[in-house]
């Protein structure tokens, strides 16, 4: 049949006017339709006409239709497959169907299958026919707007860096955005139908407790996967429909790992810096304590001696207990970051080979230990006590790692990798075992102070705490790698330095002191009596006058009194009131050739690095010896501009030493 094009529905079209295509091979039905449609008073309509879809789809192809009224039975189309194929060639079209059959099964497959309305021919007239062209536009503007605003809202959605899903009551996901589909490294069509409960590891039953009048509820997950722990925090609505049935329920979660890890590094932080002020008093005080056992222990040894007697063994004891406890003190001031470093340029191959031999003395027969030192390796700037004590506490803790015997490999190398403390390359350190190794949840632990994996009484806790923080003050970083069964590894980054070592120094020489008495009056500031009075028994049998206050103001007032009699002030740092320091400013800025000597049980770096400590030979560290107070004593005197020389001994006091009381 051929096409029926009226000469008016060619005509220009006005641009208000409605452009309705009728794809339609009856004439006569082609005339009522376009009858109909002009008569409209709602809108202008300009009507094209075609009688068969090819014919349609061409003028859909060139022309701009606002809708199309389409018959279902065609020359060259016919059934729902009409509308399947107008809508592939124009999905966005507003469609009335036509038909000659009132078939409600055929009219609901049509609107199913997107038609905006169904017109049965025998039901048509105008106003039917007016109305439902106006409908199926409309209904068609606000679909399209819809689609544009679920298409924007999916777009938020997925540019989102939250985990945002939906799922029913048993778990079967219905969405899921592309945060989602990252995190779990799945693609979308994957996720389509799985289960929320199974790839999240939640428990169903968590989600029974949701009610219309308690919709919503925030918890925290921690996933573990590859061996890592992940931390999830989830705000879960559930959605009922108007019966109050659970119809939906949403989720959305934020990573809270990087969070998690800031907060334990925050409370680690916190616990330090308790630990730290903790362990600073417990150092003061008891380091006074143990300045006063082992300078009691010096002055009994130097009776016996003076004597011609043997050294007591019972004495001998408790200065070594002494001794050990005083180590022990250090250990808690390193883990609190509260020792004072004295950081040096260092060969570090050269500290490693040189603790070779005591490192093999510590390791059973059964532990075989490999050492590969890189050529050209980079010198580093540290405390080398610090970096010794590095390595001696991980390859001990190697050591107990594998109990059974095997193998500890201690390497160094030179590395590109830039530490932000520094614009140097940077130089590694590796310890590394074949012992039992860890699990991610005790690797979590290992740097904390006090935990330890050995039973109670053998060991303290402090270790790799301690390493962790040594490594910390030499502005390097530490890395742990382990795996159960398969061994551990401590990766150390230490900043290198272009600085030049400093030639080999001498054998240090142990301090002498002066045989004869010394002609000087020192005025001890000390606060406990105890220290006072040992150090007051020290210096007199030595030719000393000694002038002991507790405070700085009586120092103060002391040395205002009598500053063309004293040769020197010993000071501990840590005073009631005003500190050992501030009376150092105050005396400076008054007497400064006065010359200083500072003492403390308490190595805090901001005290140790003022001014007047800074190149260490002020300072004398509790607890101290009898022979190291008197040659630090004796330095500082030599040190200082119109000091007197040492005075012959008094008649008759050659060969003895006085004893007194210390206590």
């Amino acid at each position: 049949m051929k096409s029926f094009l009226p000469p008016q529905s060619q005509a220009a079209a006005p641009d208000s006017a409605l452009r309705v295509l009728v794809i339609e091979d009856d004439l006569i039905f082609q005339r009522i339709i376009e009858t109909y449609l002009h008569k409209s008073t709602a809108f202008e309509t300009h009507v094209v006409l075609a009688c068969d879809l090819d014919k349609g789809l061409a003028v859909l192809a060139e022309q701009h239709v606002d809708a199309v009224l389409l018959d279902l039975t065609l020359p060259d189309s016919e059934g729902l497959e009409t509308l399947k194929s107008l809508q592939d060639a124009a999905p966005a079209m507003p469609v009335i169907v036509l038909t000659g059959l009132d078939d409600e099964e055929v009219a609901a497959e049509a609107v199913r299958g997107g038609a905006q309305d169904f017109i049965v021919k025998s039901d048509l007239n105008a106003s039917t026919l007016s109305r439902s062209v106006r409908y199926a536009i409309e209904r068609q503007k606000s679909e399209a707007a819809l689609r544009a605003s679920e298409s924007r809202f999916r777009t938020v959605v997925d540019d989102q860096t939250e985990l945002v899903c939906r799922y029913l009551g048993d778990g079967t996901l219905t969405f899921v955005n592309r945060a989602f589909c990252r995190y779990f490294d799945r693609d979308p069509a994957d996720l389509d139908g799985g289960s929320f409960f199974d790839l999240t590891e939640c428990d169903s039953q968590i989600f029974e407790s949701f009610s219309p009048e308690h919709p919503t509820r925030a918890r925290e997950q921690q996933l573990h996967r590859e061996g890592h722990s992940y931390w999830l925090q989830w705000t879960d609505r559930a959605l009922f429909d108007p019966a109050g049935n659970l119809a939906e329920l949403q989720s959305v979660g934020r990573d809270t790992t990087e969070q998690k890890r800031l907060e334990h590094q925050l409370h680690h932080s916190q616990k330090m810096e308790s630990l730290g002020r903790l362990a600073g008093g417990v150092a003061h005080d008891f380091n006074n304590l143990l300045t006063v056992i082992t300078a009691c222990c010096g002055l009994l040894a130097g009776e016996r001696s003076a004597f011609g007697l043997p050294p007591h063994p019972q004495v001998e004891e408790i200065d070594q207990a002494a001794k050990r406890a005083a180590a022990l003190t250090r250990q808690l001031l390193a883990v609190s970051r509260r020792h004072a470093s004295q950081p040096v340029v260092l060969d570090l191959n050269r500290v490693v080979a040189q603790t070779d031999g005591m490192l093999r003395r510590l390791l059973g027969e059964n532990v075989e230990m490999n050492v590969e030192l890189a050529a050209d390796l980079k010198n580093i700037k540290a405390d080398r006590a610090q970096i010794e004590q590095i390595i001696v506490n991980l390859v001990v803790n190697a050591r107990d790692a594998i109990p059974e015997g095997g193998t500890i490999t201690l390497s160094t190398a030179n590395e590109n990798a830039v530490l932000p403390s520094t614009d140097q390359p940077s130089v590694e350190l590796v310890v590394r075992d074949t012992g039992v190794g860890m699990d991610p949840s005790l690797q979590e632990k290992v740097f904390e102070p006090f935990f330890s994996t050995k039973e109670a009484g053998k060991g303290t806790g402090l270790g790799l705490s301690i390493v962790d923080s040594m490594v910390k003050q030499s502005k390097g970083t530490i890395e742990l790698e382990s795996e159960v069964g398969k061994g551990t590894s401590f990766r150390i980054l230490f900043p290198a330095t272009s600085e030049e070592l400093p030639p080999e120094a001498a054998q240090p020489v142990p301090v002498a002191v002066a045989e004869k008495p010394r002609a000087a009056t020192i005025l001890v500031v000390e606060d406990e009596a105890m220290v006072r009075d040992v150090v007051t028994s020290l210096l007199k049998p030595r030719g000393y006058t000694v002038i002991a206050v507790a405070t700085a103001e009586e120092a103060l007032a002391e040395v205002t009194a009598k500053a063309d009699e004293l040769d020197a002030i010993l000071t501990d740092i840590v005073l009631p009131g005003r500190s050992g320091l501030q009376l150092a400013e105050d005396v400076k800025s008054r007497y400064p050739h006065l010359p200083m000597l500072f003492m403390s049980g308490y190595t805090d770096t901001a005290v140790t690095e003022h001014p007047f400590l800074s190149t260490g030979q002020h300072f004398l560290q509790k607890p101290f010896s009898p022979d190291e107070l008197i040659g630090k004593l004796e330095a500082v005197l030599d040190a200082a501009p119109g000091v007197r020389p040492a005075n012959p001994a008094p008649e008759g006091s050659e060969g003895r030493t006085d004893s007194v009381n210390p206590v």
